[in-house]
């Protein structure tokens, strides 16, 4: 089925009465830094011929001004890095930045399909022109989110890499620094489980007026990373200087405690959520601590 939508695909291009091509765009967030609550994917297209949601291939892509440039394949053996400007309409697009830590590791798939090839329930009655066919799109490529190059009220621009694009890229290696930490924080190959000392870039916790914040723990920090009470609940009333445990479920890693699993190990045998502290600044009650950095401020560290 596939090979027979490419077919069609290729003899659109060929019509003497070819149909509007419409580019759809699909931004794939990072699930390491994604927060609790955003949505994996993000469809959009880029509403130069429809003004509202089109479904492509069951999948619903709302409008947003889009312009691109770059994207055409060079002669000289260099890969290309297009650019993507992408309208900033109610700050979304910082807001995305700002919650999910400026799109690193995110991919952009872009796909292209014409018109008379979209599905039957974006037209009353069905398709006019009688030919809806997932299967034939034009084009489906994956970029990896490479650089945020502006950012502005109006709009952001980012530069795009292709996967193949390994300059600077390293393969089975580990560059060893005393002064810095290739480990994630309370992730991945870092087992400290203690007491919250300090913020990312090792400065202390603060409230609006400066002041610091100093971590109450009730039972001294003996065990809190593992007790169920310390994760965040939205029906809880914290006060300045609560520490809350916020895991996150898609990123498992070995357990703190026993034995490390089998490498790799299936999600939920032997493994457990990343979790992330954070601290109390501003009293609140069902401030998401991922989402509020004026009552929450995370747990770093500085290596």
């Amino acid at each position: 089925m596939a090979d027979e939508g490419r077919n069609i695909a290729a003899r659109n291009l060929l019509d003497l009465e070819p149909t509007a091509v419409l580019d759809f765009f699909k931004l794939v967030l990072d699930p390491s830094s994604t927060p609790d609550g955003f949505p994996a994917e993000i469809p959009f297209h880029a509403g130069n011929v429809f003004k509202e949601n089109i479904i492509w291939q069951g999948v619903k892509y709302v409008p947003l001004a889009v312009e691109t440039e770059g994207f055409e394949m060079l002669g000289d053996r260099r890969l290309p890095r297009p650019r993507i400007r992408v309208a900033n309409d109610n700050q979304l697009i910082t807001y995305l930045l700002q919650n999910n830590n400026d799109l690193v590791n995110a991919k952009v798939i872009r796909k292209k399909a014409f018109i008379k090839n979209l599905d039957d329930a974006n037209f009353d009655g069905g398709n006019p022109w009688g030919q809806a066919n997932a299967n034939a799109e034009i084009l489906d490529e994956t970029w990896l989110m490479g650089r945020k190059t502006h950012e502005s009220k109006v709009m952001v621009e980012f530069e795009l890499n292709s996967p193949l694009d390994l300059e600077s890229f390293s393969v089975n290696s580990r560059a060893v620094v005393s002064k810095y930490c290739a480990w994630q924080y309370r992730g991945e190959g870092c087992r400290y489980k203690g007491v919250p000392i300090e913020r990312d870039d090792g400065s202390p916790f603060t409230d609006v007026d400066g002041a610091t914040v100093i971590p109450n723990l009730t039972d001294g920090g003996t065990g809190f990373y593992n007790n169920p009470d310390y994760h965040w609940n939205a029906e809880r009333t914290y006060t300045r200087g609560n520490v809350v445990v916020v895991p996150n479920k898609k990123i498992m890693v070995p357990p703190y405690d026993g034995p490390v699993p089998a490498d790799p190990a299936p999600v939920g045998d032997g493994t457990e959520p990343v979790k992330t502290c954070y601290i109390c600044v501003s009293g609140n009650q069902g401030q998401r601590p991922e989402l509020n950095p004026t009552y929450w401020q995370k747990d770093g560290c500085t290596k």
